[in-house]
C-alpha cells in the first residue's frame, strides 16, 4: 500500500503522515483509490507541494504556504507556529475559550487554515483541511464530528470561509454516525449560511455521503437543514435560500451541477410523496417547484 500510495500521490511526507494517522490506513487508501472526487482532492494537494518536509511558497507578509500538518491539536498548533503557516489562529479573541483548533485524536490543518474564533474546534477525528479553508468565527466546527472514525473527511481548499465580519458556523457538518464520507470539494460554502448543519440528525439507518462540489452552495442559507444524505453538484444551489429545508423524510437528495441557483432555490422541495425515495433535482434546474414530486425517484 506504500509504494501505491507513493505513485499515486507522490512522496510528499505531510501527505503520506495523513494516511498514517488514520485507524486503518490500507482501507483509508483503497477508499481514495476507488473514489475519483476524493482521489482528486488528494492528488490536487500533493501536486501543490503540501509538505512540511518539501518546498512551500512563501506568501507576501512571509506567510509560507502549501504546507499541510496531522497530529493532534497541541502538536498542528505549534507545527502551524514553528512555520509560519498562518494556521489556528485566534484572531483577535483573548479569551482561551475562543482559541481555535481544539480536538481529540488526530486531525490535518493545512497552511492559512482554522484562523478565527472557535475555529475547527471539536471536529471528527481524521479530518483533512486543505489550504486557505475554515476561516472566521468558528468556520468547520463539529465537522465530522459525529461520524466514524473510519469514514473519509475532507474539507477541500478555498471553502468553508466567512465572507462578512459577521459570518459565523461556516460549514458546521456534524455527520451522521453511519457516514461513510463527508466532503466539501474546492471553492465550496462560502459565507453566510454556507453548509451548516447538513445532515444533523440520524434519520436513515444505511450508509450516508454528505458531499457538496465545487463552487456550490454559496453565501445566504447555503446547504442548511438537509438532514440525510446529500450530494450537490458542482456550480449549485449558490446564494439567497440555496439548498434550505428540503424535504426531511426523503432517504437522499441528489442535487445536480449547475442547478436551483438564486433566490428560494431548492427550498420546501417536496412533499410526502417522496417518503423513502431519493429525492433527485438534475442538472441545469433553474428553480424547484413545492409539491412537485416529479424529481422523486425509487432509492
Amino acid at each position: 500500500d506504500c509504494d501505491e500510495l507513493k505513485a499515486v500521490l507522490g512522496t510528499k511526507p505531510s501527505i503520506t503522515d495523513i494516511f498514517v494517522s488514520q485507524e486503518n490506513p490500507g482501507e483509508y487508501f483503497e477508499k481514495i483509490l476507488s473514489d475519483d472526487k476524493l482521489l482528486d482532492q488528494f492528488q490536487a494537494a500533493a501536486e501543490a507541494g503540501s509538505s512540511s518536509g518539501g518546498t512551500s511558497r512563501r506568501l507576501q507578509g512571509g506567510v509560507n504556504s502549501g504546507l499541510t500538518f496531522t497530529g493532534t491539536d497541541d502538536d498542528v498548533k505549534q507545527e502551524c507556529i514553528d512555520n509560519n503557516a498562518n494556521c489556528c489562529v485566534p484572531n483577535g479573541s483573548t479569551s482561551k475559550s475562543g482559541d481555535p483548533c481544539k480536538w481529540v485524536g488526530n486531525a490535518t490543518v493545512s497552511s492559512n487554515s482554522c484562523n478565527g474564533q472557535g475555529a475547527c474546534n471539536n471536529i471528527g477525528e481524521g479530518l483533512v483541511i486543505f489550504e486557505n479553508s475554515c476561516n472566521g468565527k468558528f468556520a468547520c466546527r463539529s465537522v465530522g464530528r459525529d461520524a466514524s472514525s473510519s469514514a473519509v473527511k475532507t474539507v477541500g481548499p478555498n471553502s468553508c470561509n466567512a465572507v462578512e465580519t459577521d459570518d459565523d458556523d461556516m460549514c458546521s457538518i456534524d455527520g451522521l454516525v453511519n457516514s461513510t464520507v463527508i466532503q466539501v470539494a474546492q471553492n465550496a460554502c462560502q459565507g453566510d449560511g454556507a453548509c451548516s448543519l447538513i445532515s444533523p440528525y440520524e434519520y436513515a439507518s444505511t450508509d450516508n455521503d454528505q458531499r457538496i462540489g465545487k463552487g456550490s452552495c454559496i453565501g445566504r442559507g447555503a446547504c442548511k437543514f438537509i438532514p440525510v444524505s446529500v450530494t450537490v453538484g458542482e456550480n449549485s444551489c449558490q446564494g439567497d435560500g440555496a439548498c434550505t429545508n428540503l424535504n426531511f423524510d426523503a432517504v437522499a437528495f441528489v442535487i445536480g451541477d449547475n442547478a436551483c441557483t438564486a433566490e428560494d432555490s431548492c427550498n420546501f422541495c417536496g412533499n410526502d410523496s417522496c417518503d423513502g425515495t431519493t429525492f433527485e433535482i438534475p442538472n441545469n434546474t433553474a428553480n424547484c417547484t413545492a409539491e412537485d414530486d416529479t424529481f422523486c425517484i425509487q432509492s
